[in-house]
């Protein structure tokens, strides 16, 4: 099997539907609808992805393009995200508005976008690694702008403007490095960046110095995530959701290939700036998503929040680091994903996003308001949830290499992030509706996507042999790269 059947199912999808929708084929009663086709199309690429495993390393190109077992983990974490996207996607697109809204090239730019980050994951050179990224991050422009509203045009210039900024400081230190050492090949330069003279760590810290904010948008770190409350209250509620989930991913899948394949020598001299900008993006997270009213802007911070976690993984160079990474980064999809299906339904059906207006959730739809309830503890580290056991490795792992008192802020600001969560729960269970607060009603895709959401919620976690695998892979992925 072609370890690039993953990528090209996908692609091949999107041109599939794009020629379907070309004899306006969508509207007919009895056609097939268009999240159909890409849930198979994302489904097969699942299936086909983890069939590779097993197989040795394949390399094509040349050594751009590799995928090894840590490779699968990753495109299945992102797959993941864009397959529960699509199934919240019926919660907003119906027949009667399927051509106003261009539901059938909405899906595609989708598709395309999760191509590109698939390739992202198995670049292993710099330019393959610079086009993957932006074929994985230019479509998403268009989907945070999708709904055509002033404020929807906002949000996505702020989000173009600021990611054109961070994918030039990007360039300009993939050129520093190739500059010094004269490939492209993330092994070769890795390689030469080990020399222990002057002259080396000096152009490591300007390459450093312009790569971090790059990396630091895609990843929403502080001081570079203000383009995130923006852009996540702008988008349509699935592409809000696909963002904090997929996009997230992705920005680990880049700050591996940079910090782990190439800056590997450097990382202990790196990891001073990594603590601060963790325990920076963790506080300010927390500390400024208990102001919020909207409840996509609280996610955004939430979101943000989780970014200062998931880099403590990155503070030592081992495979467990890595591991802890990919395990809370499937628990993140799966609860984010549970909570924003939830959030999905109550915009759309109400038309309102302020936290206020979830009140009484629990006596209109109580269903779904438990749902949200157990998104909320998890991500704030409840036990016996799936985030506890995320975090609980995660910290471990940070522990264990001494950083007692990171992870001790750590845990005052997951304490901290249990007060705004609780905030919208009172919300639901404590104050009464409005008498005009409808009852949710999910379309049958969304709701099954909404339980296998729930599902690895309450019980992802607890699958130890999940983490098994992820720490094996690891491990083999680490005897080939850190030498």
């Amino acid at each position: 099997m072609s370890s690039l059947l993953p990528e090209f199912l996908l692609i091949l999808t999107a041109f599939f539907i794009l020629i379907i929708d070309l004899f306006d084929a969508f509207n007919s009663e009895s056609s097939l609808s268009p999240e159909f086709y890409a849930l198979s199309g994302i489904g097969f690429s699942i299936i086909s992805l983890f069939a590779l495993w097993g197989y040795a390393p394949t390399t094509y190109f040349g050594g751009q393009f590799v995928v090894e077992e840590i490779d699968i983990f990753f495109k299945g974490a992102i797959l993941v995200a864009g397959f529960f996207t699509v199934t919240l996607l019926p919660a907003i697109f119906n027949l009667k508005n399927l051509v106003k809204n261009h539901y059938p090239e909405f899906i595609v730019t989708l598709l395309f976008t999760l191509s590109g980050m698939l390739f992202l994951a198995s670049s292993r050179d710099l330019v393959t690694l610079y086009v993957s990224l932006e074929m994985a991050t230019l479509p998403l422009f268009a989907l945070t702008a999708w709904e055509k509203s002033k404020f929807s045009a906002e949000g996505a210039i702020k989000y173009l403007i600021l990611g054109a900024v961070g994918s030039s400081f990007l360039i300009f230190g993939f050129g520093i490095l190739y500059a010094f050492t004269g490939s492209l090949s993330f092994e070769s330069i890795r390689v030469a960046l080990a020399q222990p003279h002057q002259d080396t760590l000096n152009l490591v810290l300007l390459a450093v110095a312009f790569i971090i904010p790059g990396l630091g948008f895609k990843l929403t770190l502080f001081p570079f995530h203000t383009w995130a409350p923006d852009a996540y209250q702008a988008s349509p509620t699935p592409v809000t959701a696909f963002l904090s989930t997929a996009s997230k991913v992705t920005g680990l899948v880049l700050a591996t290939h940079l910090l782990l394949r190439i800056f590997s020598f450097q990382l202990k001299d790196l990891q001073p700036v990594m603590v601060v900008l963790s325990v920076a993006t963790m506080t300010l997270g927390n500390f400024v998503a208990m102001k919020q009213e909207n409840i996509k802007r609280f996610m955004a911070y939430s979101s943000i929040s989780q970014a200062g976690y998931l880099l403590l993984g990155f503070l030592t160079l081992s495979p467990e680091g890595i591991a802890s990474v990919l395990f809370y980064s499937y628990i993140y999809i799966f609860t984010n994903m549970a909570a924003f299906a939830v959030i999905t339904l109550h915009i759309e059906q109400t038309q309102k996003q302020n936290i206020l207006s979830l009140k009484g959730l629990s006596k209109t739809s109580p269903g779904y308001a438990a749902v949200l309830m157990l998104a909320l503890f998890s991500l704030a580290g409840i036990p016996p949830l799936s985030g506890f056991v995320g975090k609980f490795f995660l910290f471990s792992i940070a522990a264990k290499q001494g950083y007692h008192i990171v992870v001790a802020i750590a845990a005052i600001n997951s304490t901290v992030s249990l007060y705004y969560y609780l905030k919208i729960i009172k919300q639901m269970y404590i104050n009464s509706p409005d008498e005009d607060t409808p009852s949710l009603k999910a379309p049958l895709v969304t709701k099954a996507g909404l339980i296998l959401a729930t599902m690895g919620t309450v019980f992802i976690g607890l699958i130890a042999p999940f983490y098994d695998q992820i720490l094996w892979a690891s491990e083999q992925w680490f005897k080939l790269w850190i030498k």
